[in-house]
């Protein structure tokens, strides 16, 4: 009789077991977005049982399970148990409550039943105060903007649009901005990009976002944003007229170039007219690094930029009357005086010290007269930083050491002196 009522006793144990395990199975899924719409990626989501029903044994509401939101701000909570409950989003301390509160009484409810049927588009609108609450620790987060083959970013304003935060594009592609941790970062837009440049991807510590929002952490990495390129072949093409404005006589120029800055891109040549006008009839919208090429075929090519989104009839390239374009701009360049000969050459200076770039690459210009044939001709002499030379004073004779280019050109690259 005894062991009879021990079997039924296991007998009904097990029953409730195995009604236990049927029932203890639901789920609930959705989508957690930013209050702009966007995917919350990296988002922290609870069940959270309504109060009163179980408590915690430090008298808070338990949480019956937790996930993350994926890259596309999806969840999923599994095996929770039949019971009433809230769904929660963002941080701990600053929880947003299905469908996008932060008040538990204006709160929805989401009851899951015993026959474990799943729950679908339970979606949240996540607060900014649960991405990143307030008092929460925040940080400076340092970027890059690269291009995908390597190649330098085009030297025109470039200003980013986030979730939060707006930032410009410094020299060399660096930004910064500040951010909580937590906060879900997702980048909207890059205003100014030239056509055929395109935002590619968003990484971060060394993973790769795509075009998804980013979670910042405590970790201290950098955000890279990667533009790709549009086959050149794919742009449009538009009738592009202008003048050149200032073109240094040093460099006896009789064509303009521009340049693409796409990959695929080909360098476009017009011709100078008597007035300094050209015509391209049919050029590439896109991103053009300017120069001139001279009688002797020499090209001298600047780093400094134009943009052509459309048809221009009155496009001006002020070349600033500068005789090193080489040296203008962001860009690496080869240096036209590698391999050049070593010389001295005296002369009157005619023109002070004048900047090309930052922080002190100048030059200045001085006439030097052949006592052979008294024929005096003007030369500019490259300076690689400004305290290599003397104060110079307009009319004074100086004798100035250095490096010619091997172009031909009346160019010195100076020497300390």
């Amino acid at each position: 009789m005894i062991a009879t009522m021990n079997l039924l006793r296991i007998s009904a144990a097990l029953m409730v077991w195995s009604a236990a395990q049927l029932v203890s199975g639901g789920s609930i899924s959705g989508t957690v977005r930013l209050s702009g719409g966007a995917p919350a990626a990296g988002v922290r989501v609870a069940a959270m049982v309504v109060p009163g029903v179980r408590l915690a044994a430090n008298g808070t509401s338990e949480l019956a399970t937790i996930t993350q939101t994926d890259s596309n701000g999806r969840y999923q909570l599994n095996g929770i148990p039949p019971g009433r409950y809230f769904i929660v989003a963002g941080t701990v301390a600053s929880p947003t409550f299905h469908p996008g509160t932060l008040m538990q009484t204006a709160a929805s409810i989401v009851t899951v039943t015993r026959d474990g049927q799943p729950l679908t588009g339970i979606d949240i609108a996540l607060s900014a105060v649960s991405a990143n609450p307030a008092g929460g620790a925040r940080k400076i987060i340092h970027g890059q903007m690269v291009t995908e083959n390597g190649s330098p970013l085009p030297n025109i304003p470039l200003n980013v649009t986030t979730t939060g935060n707006n930032f410009s594009i410094e020299d060399g592609g660096s930004f910064r901005f500040i951010a909580g941790v937590g906060e879900a970062i997702l980048i909207r837009d890059v205003a100014g990009l030239p056509p055929g440049y395109f935002l590619k991807s968003v990484s971060y510590g060394g993973r790769n976002f795509g075009l998804n929002a980013v979670t910042i952490d405590a970790t201290p990495a950098i955000v890279v944003l990667t533009l790709g390129f549009q086959p050149s072949s794919t742009l449009q093409k538009v009738l592009v007229r202008g003048k050149v404005l200032n073109v240094a006589r040093e460099l006896d120029t009789t064509s303009l170039i521009l340049r693409s800055t796409m990959p695929d891109g080909p360098p476009l040549v017009a011709q100078l007219q008597p007035d300094r006008s050209f015509e391209f009839s049919s050029i590439p919208i896109g991103a053009y690094r300017t120069g001139v090429r001279s009688d002797a075929g020499t090209e001298f090519v600047s780093w400094s930029m134009v943009v052509i989104r459309g048809m221009v009839s009155n496009l001006t390239i002020d070349l600033k009357n500068n005789p090193f374009p080489e040296f203008q701009g962001a860009g690496p360049t080869r240096s036209p005086f590698i391999n050049g000969k070593k010389t001295e050459i005296t002369g009157v200076v005619t023109q002070r010290l004048t900047g090309i770039a930052a922080p002190d690459v100048e030059y200045f210009r001085m006439d030097v007269k052949d006592e052979s044939t008294g024929v005096v001709t003007p030369w500019a002499i490259y300076v690689a930083h400004d305290f290599q030379a003397p104060n110079l004073v307009i009319g004074e004779t100086v004798s100035v050491p250095g490096t010619l280019t091997t172009d031909g050109t009346h160019r010195l690259g100076a020497d300390p002196f």
